[in-house]
């Protein structure tokens, strides 16, 4: 038996057949009946198969229509021809099979009545019941059994407010209505009491009521009594009298709340269901005014709906501890995850957006559903995420939304890939040019060269986007590399030969030349031709002579390699070149410095937030955490942990430690198990208290300590002893380290020396600040690079996939090291800034900024550079932690004033 051949439809540059059917794009019958209206042809005998998008999507993205006797009278832009390829299969016109298929192979494998092969929908196999005509699109729906008396009244669309009108001074009569609308007023549902419930007395609760009443009507009525007195008279009494009744009972509405509450919590252990059409929204939602305070939670519907989310209605505001409110958002969350999993994604995204108020949540939800067009209105109205509203109206049938989007983001290739499966190739062949601009202009000649020769089948065209790049763009090395494998691909050696010669006779600076070097290397290995491959070697070594007398050790090193590759079975060629770089030793070239000027690529840095943390506290230090962030500092009688959203709602803790002088605080953001560390460098342990507080293992010979992503602690003593724990303190392994192994200048003995330190972790690798030297310890390896200042803040770029760290020094400047610590790509930066606060944003730009002036790095292929300028705030900094969104950072002072910003 031989092994099945897959069949791929491919473009043909000339039409392959004649048009017998013809491919009818979109979703509505409206459209189709219009173009087959314009063909001027018997509509009786049109055949109609109708095409779903996918095997999994049954929905039609259109119809192929074969007409029994003649087609369309000239060309329509609506109408794609398809023609037989064999009796029983339909195709493009201007499409082939690769490899070619003959008509009873074809005939042979299918297996229904008749198929068509749609370039995205794929094979699509009808039978003689699956084919419509036109009378089956305007035929009436079959009438179903159902009750049509039954309406449901919709939402009441307010008039237009055009004016605001003070009302009339309210007469004894109308006091009279208004007291008869508060007598007896009761909620129609209740929700059942908890079990050990005290039971509260009906006399008491007719008394109260009774004295909330009395005390309303005596207030209306004293208001109508004119005030000429220059004493206090009887009437002045009673309205104080009542005034002081209706404090009193404001006391009993929050009792009347927290029962409410817990009966609420009960319930939804008890009868998740029914608990959440009473659940209490703990969101931010949009309000207008204060309503009518009230001691019962009404019902509310579970599905979700979008009007809602505005809001607009007066709001009446519970106080609900914090102790409750924590049980109730892990209650919400936990029910909202049971409704995904019971396919209700609906109500999942109810509970996330009303009673939660988490937005991003709600629209995963709905997406997840299948509710794409709501979906696409929250992350195009309320999350400002265009680009996942645009992906979830491609899905849904909002072609044209979606590629408006798209255009509007400048994801030009998106836009046109989507236009492709439309069928509209001429608009898709425009986009995929604006999208080659769009990379070219932006540097990214691969990314524009992919598309000319992938997308546009132009590979001449690609070369010389690829060559024009050498040697002066920042892909230089990457677009030379990429110009010989499309030069193999279009079997196009004489070019490669050419570029060969142009490498061996240009003038090129040390890197271009180690550049040009490690690209021939490797053409010399892989390429297709042997008579390339052989140039390629000869003009290595001949590039490699003219630079080995001059170049670093580094630099050497690369070098001597790339000529090793060449043979790499010459055992006697690697030992000649290994003593030969033994012998060659130099000092490494540890930094080069960031050169200072114009910004590069200049771009807005605009504020966006401000509020303040709580006042009388000195912060030093700042982490973020999902949502916000957590700032720990010194007050007048001890230390104070606050932790903050980005809205600026605060929660503080405090801890009584009378301290000589202050201690250096370490704050670090955990995981689940022990969310937040907090303590003092030599200090007394800091109680824990909602999970924020000094772990038992944190000693007073503690100078450090971190946590990786893995949930791995770690810890650093005075002696250096390396620690790795569990959060409990359970050892997993321990290391000593010496200042010999590190590169660490020998101490003077007997010199009493107060050590310091600074951590982080990522996944299995530690990175440790010590002094001027920053140092690299993964299992039993240890790589180390010194720096210019001494080390006092060490941050990650989060979501990279090549590691790049920054450290702060403690007097002026600081730098950016990749994660190899090899010494050529340590860079420095911000010279001019005094002990500067760094982070990183989302997308890895480098932050830096003090007390007078901040500033924004691109951090990208192993190069800074300068982008723009902010102010400072002219305070002390406590620290910078990035936003939830790219290009967002927050800038946090000593003081507690913290400001958002965003790089537009």
């Amino acid at each position: 038996m031989t092994d099945p051949i897959t069949l791929e439809l491919c473009p043909a540059v000339e039409t392959q057949r004649q048009a017998a059917a013809w491919f009818i794009a979109g979703d509505e019958p409206g459209s189709w009946l219009g173009e087959l209206m314009r063909w001027k042809v018997p509509l009786a005998d049109v055949r109609l198969y109708i095409v779903p998008r996918s095997a999994a999507d049954r929905r039609p993205c259109g119809v192929l229509a074969v007409p029994t006797t003649a087609g369309p009278s000239a060309e329509t832009p609506c109408a794609a021809g398809y023609g037989r390829h064999s009796p029983r299969l339909y195709l493009p016109v201007d499409a082939r099979f690769d490899p070619p298929a003959s008509e009873s192979e074809i005939d042979t494998e299918l297996s229904s009545h008749l198929a068509v092969w749609h370039p995205a929908a794929g094979l699509v196999g009808y039978d003689e019941a699956d084919v419509l005509s036109v009378a089956d699109l305007i035929a009436p729906p079959t009438e179903r059994a159902c009750a049509w008396d039954r309406a449901q009244p919709g939402d009441t669309v307010f008039p237009r407010l055009v004016a605001v009108v003070p009302p009339a001074p309210a007469g004894p009569g109308q006091l009279i209505l208004d007291l008869r609308d508060d007598i007896g007023s009761q909620a129609g549902e209740e929700l059942p009491p908890a079990p050990d419930e005290p039971r509260e007395s009906s006399l008491g609760a007719a008394a109260s009521a009774s004295q909330q009443l009395l005390a309303k009507a005596l207030l209306k009525l004293t208001a109508l009594v004119p005030r000429t007195a220059s004493a206090p008279t009887w009437i002045d009494r009673v309205e104080e009298w009542a005034k002081r009744r209706l404090a009193g009972l404001h006391g009993d509405l929050e009792s009347a709340r927290h029962r409410e509450i817990n009966r609420l919590l009960h319930l939804l252990d008890t009868d998740p269901d029914e608990g959440l059409r009473y659940a209490l929204p703990l969101g931010h939602g949009g309000h207008r005014g204060r309503g009518a305070p009230g001691s019962k939670l009404g019902t509310h519907d579970l599905d979700f709906r979008l009007d809602r989310l505005g809001g607009g209605g007066p709001a009446d505001h519970w106080h609900v501890g914090q102790k409750e409110q924590i049980a109730l958002q892990r209650c919400y969350r936990a029910l909202a995850e049971r409704e995904m999993q019971l396919g209700r994604h609906r109500r999942a995204a109810y509970i996330f957006a009303e009673l939660l108020g988490d937005l991003p949540a709600a629209a995963d939800a709905l997406e997840q559903g299948g509710h794409d067009r709501e979906a696409a209105v929250l992350y195009r109205d309320r999350l400002s995420r265009p680009l996942d509203a645009a992906r979830c109206l491609e899905r849904c049938g909002g072609w044209d939304e979606a590629i408006a989007i798209y255009t509007s983001q400048n994801a030009f290739e998106r836009a046109a890939d989507l236009l492709v499966r439309l069928e509209r190739p001429d608009e898709a062949r425009t986009m995929y040019r604006r999208a080659i601009e769009h990379w070219t202009l932006a540097g990214e000649r691969l990314r524009a060269a992919k598309l000319l020769e992938g997308k546009l089948g132009a590979g001449g065209e690609a070369a010389i986007l690829l060559g024009a790049g050498w040697p002066a763009e920042r892909q230089a090395g990457a677009c030379l590399n990429e110009l010989f494998a499309l030069f193999g691909r279009l079997v196009r050696h004489d070019e490669a030969g050419r570029w060969i010669s142009r490498l061996r006779d240009e003038l090129l600076s040390p890197a271009e030349a180690g550049e040009a070097v490690g690209v021939l290397a490797r053409v010399a290995q892989r390429y297709a031709d042997a008579t390339i491959r052989h140039a390629a070697a000869d003009v290595t070594r001949v590039l490699v002579g003219r630079r080995l007398p001059t170049s670093t050790a580094n630099e050497a090193i690369s070098l001597v390699q790339a000529v090793r590759s060449l043979v790499p079975q010459d055992d006697l060629l690697g030992r000649d070149a290994a003593r030969w770089l033994a012998r060659r030793s130099e000092p490494p070239q540890v930094r080069r410095a960031v050169k200072y000027g114009a910004p590069q690529q200049h771009v807005s840095i605009d504020k966006t937030h401000h509020f303040c943390l709580p006042k009388g506290v000195t912060y030093t230090t700042v982490v973020s955490v999902p949502g916000g962030l957590i700032a720990a500092g010194y007050s007048s009688d001890g230390v104070t942990v606050a932790r903050s959203d980005f809205t600026g709602q605060t929660k503080r803790t405090d801890w009584r430690i009378p301290l000589a002088s202050p201690r250096p605080l370490l704050l670090v953001r955990g995981n689940t198990d022990w969310p937040t560390l907090v303590a003092l460098i030599a200090g007394p342990p800091l109680q824990g208290t909602l999970g924020i507080g000094t772990p038992n293992w944190f000693s007073t010979e503690t100078l450090a300590a971190t946590v990786s992503s893995l949930g791995v602690w770690w810890a650093i003593e005075d002696d250096l002893m390396l620690t790795s724990m569990r959060h409990d303190g359970t050892v997993l392994g321990r290391r000593p380290l010496f200042l010999e192994e590190i590169g660490v200048r020998h101490e003077p003995q007997g010199e009493s020396t107060e050590r310091s330190a600074v951590m982080l972790a990522h996944r299995d690798v530690v990175y440790l600040g010590l002094g001027r030297t920053l140092v690299r310890v993964k299992s039993e390896r240890i790589d180390q690079t010194p720096l210019l200042g001494s080390i006092r803040r060490l941050v990650a770029a989060p979501l990279v996939v090549q590691l790049r760290l920054a450290a702060g020094f403690e007097d002026y400047g600081a730098a950016v090291i990749w994660d190899d610590l090899n010494g050529r790509d340590v860079l420095e930066v911000a010279h001019s800034l005094l002990r500067p606060e760094l982070t990183f944003t989302l997308d890895g730009q480098l932050v830096a900024a003090d007390a007078n002036e901040g500033r924004v790095y691109s951090t990208s292929n192993r190069t800074v550079s300068l982008r723009g300028r902010f102010a400072g705030s002219r305070e002390s900094l406590a620290g910078l932690v990035p936003g939830e969104h790219p290009g967002e950072f927050w800038l946090v002072s000593a003081g507690g004033e913290t400001t958002g910003y965003r790089i537009a």
